[in-house]
């Protein structure tokens, strides 16, 4: 073999090597960086959630509660209960019964209001409150039988 020919296979041989190296570099970038946006998943802003959940510091008591605002469609209401099918852009999450202690504000579209006079189909906020890491109970019940998506408090939509 001349030295032309070992130039030749070794320039071939570097050329496989360096395009073999840069394919393999694409492909770990490429499945690092989906990896990265699955495990990082954190909304900008909560605008449209089923559920969301805070701990807050209570001013008066100076003592940490927890407080939940879980949203939905009404599916069912009694005088001491009632049912939300909780969704977000269109998929359902779940469906879950709230106790309503007889101590909890309940409004229909602003106004005072029983549970039994809400509609079916209602969009619903339901508030609920207690010590943080203990149970939470419903304080208060926000149904509105004209729009598609009952509001989290501080937002519009």
């Amino acid at each position: 073999m001349s030295i032309t020919t070992h130039r030749r296979s070794f320039a071939v041989l570097v050329g496989l090597s360096l395009a073999s190296l840069l394919l393999t570099s694409v492909a770990l970038a490429a499945r690092g960086h989906h990896n990265h946006a699955r495990r990082t998943f954190a909304p900008l802003g909560i605008t449209r959630a089923a559920e969301v959940s805070a701990v807050e510091l209570d001013p008066l008591t100076q003592q940490f509660m927890q407080v939940t605002f879980d949203r939905g469609q009404v599916t069912a209401a009694t005088s001491g209960s009632i049912t939300l099918q909780q969704k977000q852009n269109g998929v359902v999450w779940r469906t879950q019964s709230f106790t309503v202690p007889s101590t909890a504000v309940v409004m229909l579209n602003g106004r005072p209001a029983t549970l039994t006079q809400i509609p079916l189909g209602s969009s619903t906020r339901i508030e609920s409150s207690g010590p943080a890491g203990g149970s939470v109970a419903v304080v208060r019940v926000n149904a509105y039988s004209h729009r598609s998506q009952a509001a989290l408090p501080g937002s519009s939509s």
